[in-house]
């Protein structure tokens, strides 16, 4: 399958609901969160898998809701007095359960561009113990140092991404 790339009907749509983050706006835009969110989301991961697959082959890439491709709406009992919708399209590959998972990509599409991500989340015990072992090997951390230097002079940035917690600190 190939993917042409996000149309304009998907940069429109998530503009849409940055400006009016409300329900009656989603509403008036259902059909096209179907097609141009939700379709043009599963057309991505339908085109990329097989690429990714063959990189990382215990990679997990389903096109669908709530699985590689976030649902645009916040839980109701989790956002308190925050937006109900996400103003941007997020699609997640990942290595083993969705749930635990330690490794992710991740492409975010927004209404300003689109966004690659990379890395590791939520470490818990004898990964965050590798991991840490990692940094503090000084063969590693060279390697480590030595990619980030190869992807800067090819144009990428990076930042750390913050959790909630340290988001609201920094307010």
């Amino acid at each position: 399958m190939t993917f042409d790339g996000f149309s304009d009907h998907t940069f429109r749509f998530l503009r849409a609901i940055a400006r009016d983050n409300s329900r009656a706006t989603f509403a008036a835009q259902r059909a096209a969160n179907d097609e141009h969110y939700v379709g043009a989301a599963s057309e991505f991961v339908l085109a990329a898998a097989p690429l990714l697959q063959r990189l990382a082959p215990e990679l997990v890439a389903e096109a669908r809701l709530d699985r590689s491709i976030v649902r645009l709406h916040r839980d109701a009992r989790f956002v308190g007095a925050g937006p109900p919708y996400k103003e941007q399209l997020e699609i997640w590959f990942w290595e083993g359960d969705r749930r635990t998972a330690v490794s992710q990509l991740t492409l975010v599409v927004t209404p300003r561009g689109v966004r690659l991500g990379a890395g590791a989340r939520a470490l818990r015990g004898p990964a965050l113990a590798a991991y840490r072992a990692a940094l503090t090997d000084p063969a590693a951390r060279k390697e480590l140092e030595r990619i980030v230097r190869s992807l800067e002079r090819r144009g990428s940035s990076w930042r750390p991404r913050r959790s909630a917690r340290e988001r609201a600190r920094r307010r």
